[in-house]
């Protein structure tokens, strides 16, 4: 099997559930009422996580949610410093 990563760390442990921790944890700490850019991320790297163990509900769950907090943030339209701040609120288009 290959793997993402040739670091002893990752050896014996399967690829598709390394991320399951993390994810655990990224829940745990998630807060629904935190109106913010770092919410909207991790609504959406939690979508994401989500899929990729089936679970099309919950997927629809935290990407409806991070476009809510999105667009309440009203991302497309805030002004950027730079270009980096640009890209991360034009995404929302």
């Amino acid at each position: 099997m290959t793997s993402f990563s040739s670091n002893p760390l990752f050896s014996g442990s399967d690829p598709r559930e390394r991320g399951d921790s993390y994810a655990d944890q990224s829940n745990r700490l998630l807060d629904l009422r935190d109106v913010s850019l770092a919410t909207v991320q991790a609504c959406v790297l939690l979508g994401a996580f989500s899929i990729t163990r089936g679970e099309a509900a919950a997927e629809s769950i935290y990407y409806c949610t991070a476009c809510r907090i999105a667009n309440f943030l009203d991302l497309v339209n805030k002004p950027a410093a730079d270009a980096i701040d640009r890209e991360v609120n034009i995404r929302g288009r």
